[in-house]
């Protein structure tokens, strides 16, 4: 939690507990019930302006990624209020009980797929993980993101000739990889609830899909074939 954030809802919880100890004084009369029951989802519209502020001022997937869950905490907060306050009424069984299992699905078929890549799985779960050193080499492998961010910067990466398959999937975070400019790029991908930016093209929203190939520098044998997945979080491929 940021300090800006931090500082923020401990100024809630102190004027919760003032009021609290004034209405059981007798100076003020107040039902805290009522305005706890009521009004506890703006604690999501705080947390999504938040990372707003935040967003601004950084770069990559974690800038990207930071966007997108503002916008889901956002649209869950106002649909939580307004329903609290009585303005409108939003069946939230309805949307349990079809988001939940797919996302254990993509999850579970993430993990499943990411054995069947030579290069293995490398996740970053509540951490990040980063390839940025020249020279590494870039691999047929699985990158994955859980509440985390992997970056990699594949224009200092040693590219074998021919293809090169990755694939990648953000859960709650971010993936960013910057490719060079030699080299042909292939993307599939879905997003739920989440985003997947392939150089000039976007896909978002509640499910999306992407399907495209940038080609590189003629002549080139190089080619990435990417399979992107993003659960309310983000992907991103772009030139270096």
């Amino acid at each position: 939690m940021g300090s800006r954030r931090q500082i923020i809802f401990g100024l809630v919880l102190v004027g919760l507990g003032v009021a609290w100890l004034l209405n059981n004084a007798g100076v003020i009369s107040v039902n805290l019930g009522y305005i706890v029951r009521t009004y506890w989802p703006v604690v999501f519209i705080i947390w999504g302006l938040d990372l707003v502020i935040e967003a601004t001022g950084r770069n990559g997937s974690s800038r990207t990624s930071d966007f997108v869950n503002a916008g889901i905490l956002l649209v869950i907060g106002l649909l939580f209020l307004s329903r609290t306050t009585e303005l409108l009424y939003f069946n939230w069984s309805i949307i349990w009980r079809s988001l939940f299992p797919v996302i254990l699905i993509l999850i579970g078929w993430s993990l499943v797929s990411s054995v069947a890549f030579p290069g293995g799985g490398h996740w970053a779960i509540l951490s990040g993980l980063e390839r940025r050193q020249r020279g590494w080499k870039l691999e047929s492998g699985s990158y994955g993101a859980i509440m985390g961010a992997v970056e990699m910067d594949a224009t200092v990466a040693d590219i074998p000739e021919g293809e090169t398959r990755l694939d990648l999937f953000a859960l709650m975070g971010g993936v960013d990889i910057v490719v060079p400019a030699d080299v042909t790029v292939q993307c599939r991908g879905t997003a739920l609830l989440g985003g997947i930016q392939f150089f000039k093209e976007e896909a978002g929203g509640i499910i999306a899909t992407i399907d495209s190939t940038c080609p590189g520098t003629p002549g080139s044998a190089k080619r990435l074939v990417i399979t992107a997945r993003a659960i309310m979080g983000a992907v991103e491929i772009r030139r270096g």
